[in-house]
């Protein structure tokens, strides 16, 4: 039965990610991840062990007794119950249900995180990919160039420093497209293992959702630390509660010489000394709830400063970002064509068009690293606020 919930479950996820939604097409990708099965189990083992305390115990007995010369003597028989503590069953029934809380928590950041770090390797593909595209077609500028430079080098209009200048230029950018393309690769690896395919999906053209510093009430991350600093209060309570008394009662029949009808009953309570030691208990349980709380606070307090640090960078790349857009991109445009019809016509040389270019390159490059920047400090920001899977 679970394991037909498990696939209604990734068939509705499917079902939404139709609905060109990044962040659910993902997640009906890793629906079927051991990361998320394995959290998936675990919370229900937690929810199974919160129904399966009971403060009850029973002990039936028997005892027979027999005089000396072999007569019957006393019979007796009947059921106790074991001790019953209710403050120390109730402490570990909260005990259990906050640890059952904490398992369903670690599903959802389980998947967030495996959400973000999809994401997250997916826009470095992306982008390196497209940064080997500006690279390899510097390549061919100077793989044509050099066919030309060694023609002119033949008639004597270029000496032997300028072809070996072009020639160290080509030998860099071979190795930086080996070195891209090793990038590549390795991000491309690091795919197929984390979605457990062969071959990469196509994810669908969506954007990312706007990100801002204010931090979502539902927010996992907030709700795990909560509950934490909860755990840590209630074991002290459960250490407290076994000081506490205990109750027992028990029932028998007897028979004495083949006599029946003698019954009995049992009614007792079982309260420790150590009644000094019970106080500093409950004081100590006290100190540690308030110390809790204040755990919870202060992590509050350092996510918002991170979160605000990381919005204030990502507000700066966004601005630079937008700047090469507009500008700077337009500009080194223009400025390509200028250098190519120059080449044409012969008011530069090829080495000048070349240092050129690949300045224009270099600029690229600056670009696609500002639009790498911005993209994984977005999808930070959404994941430390708690909104990368909010419906």
């Amino acid at each position: 039965m679970r394991y037909y919930l498990m696939i209604l479950w990734a068939l509705t996820q499917l079902t939404l990610a139709q609905q060109n939604s990044l962040i659910q097409y993902i997640d009906s990708l890793i629906a079927n991840h051991p990361a998320i099965l394995s959290s998936y189990l675990s919370s229900e083992a937690s929810q199974l062990s919160t129904k399966a305390v009971s403060p009850l115990s029973i002990s039936p007995f028997y005892s027979r007794e027999e005089w000396g010369n072999g007569a019957q003597g006393i019979v007796s028989y009947g059921i106790r119950t074991g001790a019953i503590n209710p403050w120390e069953w109730k402490a570990e029934k909260d005990f259990l249900k906050a640890q059952a809380q904490t398992s369903t928590l670690n599903l959802s950041i389980t998947r967030v995180t495996l959400i973000r770090d999809v994401l997250t390797l997916y826009a470095q593909w992306t982008i390196s990919r497209e940064r080997l595209e500006r690279w390899t077609a510097l390549k061919h500028y100077l793989d044509s160039l050099h066919l030309l430079a060694s023609q002119a080098y033949q008639t004597g209009q270029i000496d032997i420093i300028q072809l070996k200048e072009l020639e160290i230029q080509i030998q860099q950018t071979k190795s930086k497209i080996i070195s891209i393309e090793q990038q590549v690769e390795g991000i491309k690896h690091s795919l197929r293992t984390l979605l457990q395919t062969d071959s990469l999906p196509v994810f669908p053209d969506s954007e990312l959702p706007q990100p801002d510093s204010t931090l979502s009430h539902s927010n996992p991350l907030i709700q795990q630390q909560k509950l934490q600093t909860y755990l840590q209060a209630l074991t002290l309570k459960q250490r407290t509660a076994s000081f506490m008394p205990s109750l027992f009662a028990g029932y028998s029949l007897q028979t004495i010489e083949g006599t029946p009808g003698f019954t009995a009953v049992e009614v007792g309570i079982s309260i420790p000394l150590n009644v000094p030691g019970t106080i500093k208990q409950q004081q100590a349980y006290k100190k540690q709830l308030e110390a809790s709380q204040m755990g919870t606070e202060a992590f509050y307090i350092q996510l918002k400063s991170q979160v605000q640090q990381l919005y204030a960078r990502w507000q700066a790349i966004s601005q630079a970002l937008s700047l090469y857009s507009t500008h700077i991109n337009q500009a080194t445009q223009k400025l390509l064509e200028t250098y190519q019809t120059q080449l044409k016509t012969g008011a530069i040389s090829p080495m000048d068009f070349i240092v050129s270019y690949r300045n224009i390159v270099n600029l690229n490059d600056e670009y696609l690293t500002l639009k790498e920047q911005e993209v994984l400090l977005r999808i930070q920001l959404l994941f430390l606020t708690g909104k990368l899977i909010e419906r």
